[in-house]
């Protein structure tokens, strides 16, 4: 699902394909719902995507895992049905569903079997509608989200990433999201108020995808949105969020068996324009062990096992780049040298035909993995359309992919990255990474962070 996503973050120029060539097309359900529709005659299940326009930062500052804790209160079914009633009923339909949501985007999607995807659409609606939302469940959940967070955080690789995309997004709606403190003061009316607001029957994108034809579609659709209410906005608009840029290197000192490895860097890869050719830059950069940073610190250096590069899209446009890995701590200084080097020679020469087409082949694979899903399909087709593709563009992307040439990519890679990056490393000693500030705990961060921002 990786580059399906991209859809949502390209809509260069792309010719389109004849009607009748199209898999993916326009159309409206009995109740005059605009649906993206997406044949897949082939495929066991159906699937519907709902995604709204809005999410974490609809809630009121320090409530933003509401969220997740209302994700999942879906599984426990309707207000007034025993929650093992609605399990073995979930488990006859072979219903699949689900929810999330990141900055400026919730997600709801379901996928049944073809013949049970009518049954399936409307136990979906019965809790999409009332969901249970018992005190004590509510309770249970926050204990293990939080949990989850803090555990998360053990690992050094993940507390590296959670400090440098800390330092970069601030006091933000993503990072407050995923703070245990915050998780565990959660009350069922914040849980119910985030819910009401964010599933609602309009400012909603919908597609669909599977085998199912589009008049089960439409009507599936209708009964999911239909009892919903209407989207109120707050009262009160989210502030934005002012990013912090490097260059910064913060150092955080632990007894830890790896050194944790995370950098963040803004980039000027922003929807819609930007996705695909990014998407392919960064590929090169560090998609695979066979990429650029891959071969510097894995097979030259021996200092890790992986390293990995991304582009961010819970957070927001533009895009950060995120560059990950868990590092041997006696080579981890020379490793972050060598790091840094790579990456300054990849933005100032580019990259060669043979990177292009490596890493064209294998962003073509991963795009043809996830076009046999039907929840993939609908979600990243939801989101393509959300922010600006039309069908035809949709169905057109392998072509889009494919016409990308080297000066393009190596054109994104000195204009869309930048170097000014945070870097942050969990270490057991800070000697040798000449950081900007070290730290012995997550609490001391803002005070790092003040002395940079004063």
């Amino acid at each position: 699902m990786r580059f399906l996503t991209l859809l949502g973050a390209m809509a260069a120029a792309i010719a389109p394909a004849g009607a009748a060539d199209l898999a993916t097309r326009a159309a409206t359900s009995p109740g005059g719902v605009a649906f993206t529709y997406t044949a897949m005659p082939d495929a066991t299940e159906s699937a519907v995507a709902l995604l709204w326009r809005h999410g974490l930062e609809t809630a009121p500052a320090g409530k933003e895992g509401a969220a997740a804790v209302a994700a999942y209160l879906l599984q426990d079914g309707p207000a007034g049905l025993p929650k093992g009633e609605f399990a073995e009923r979930v488990g006859d339909l072979s219903l699949n569903m689900g929810a999330f949501a990141k900055i400026g985007a919730t997600v709801f999607y379901l996928s049944a079997p073809a013949k049970k995807f009518a049954a399936a659409a409307e136990a979906a609606a019965s809790v999409l509608a009332n969901p249970r939302i018992d005190e004590r469940r509510v309770i249970r959940l926050r204990r293990r989200l939080a949990e989850a967070h803090r555990q998360q955080l053990v690992h050094p690789e993940s507390l590296a990433g959670h400090i440098a995309l800390s330092a970069m997004l601030g006091d933000s709606a993503a990072v407050r999201a995923n703070d245990p403190a915050l998780i565990e003061a959660l009350s069922p009316a914040d849980v119910e108020a985030w819910r009401k607001l964010n599933f609602s029957r309009d400012d909603v994108v919908v597609a669909v995808a599977g085998a199912a034809d589009e008049a089960a579609f439409g009507a599936a659709i209708d009964r999911l949105l239909a009892p919903l209410g209407a989207y109120a906005p707050p009262p009160e608009a989210p502030a934005p969020v002012k990013r912090l840029a490097g260059p910064l290197a913060i150092v955080m000192e632990a007894d830890v068996p790896q050194t944790g490895l995370a950098i963040v860097m803004p980039t000027r890869v922003a929807a819609p324009l930007d996705g695909a050719v990014a998407a392919l830059a960064n590929q090169t950069l560090g998609g695979g062990i066979g990429a650029r940073l891959s071969k510097a610190l894995r097979q030259d250096l021996g200092a890790t096992y992986g390293v990995s590069s991304s582009l961010e899209r819970d957070f927001g446009v533009p895009f950060p780049l995120v560059v990950e890995s868990a590092l041997d701590v006696a080579k981890s200084a020379a490793a972050l040298k060598r790091l840094r080097e790579e990456y300054a020679r990849w933005r100032a020469d580019g990259v060669g035909e043979d990177e292009v087409e490596a890493a064209r082949g294998q962003l073509l694979q991963e795009e043809d993995e996830a076009r046999r899903d039907p929840v993939s399909m609908a979600i990243s087709v939801g989101t393509g359309i959300a922010r600006g593709l039309s069908p035809a563009q949709i169905d057109a992307v392998d072509a889009r992919i494919v016409a990308l040439t080297r000066a393009d990519v190596n054109a994104a890679i000195k204009d869309k990255f930048t170097d000014q990056a945070i870097t942050a490393i969990v270490t057991p000693k800070a000697e040798g990474f000449a950081a900007d500030c070290v730290i012995h705990a997550l609490s001391e961060l803002p005070a790092c962070l003040a002395k940079r921002t004063n």
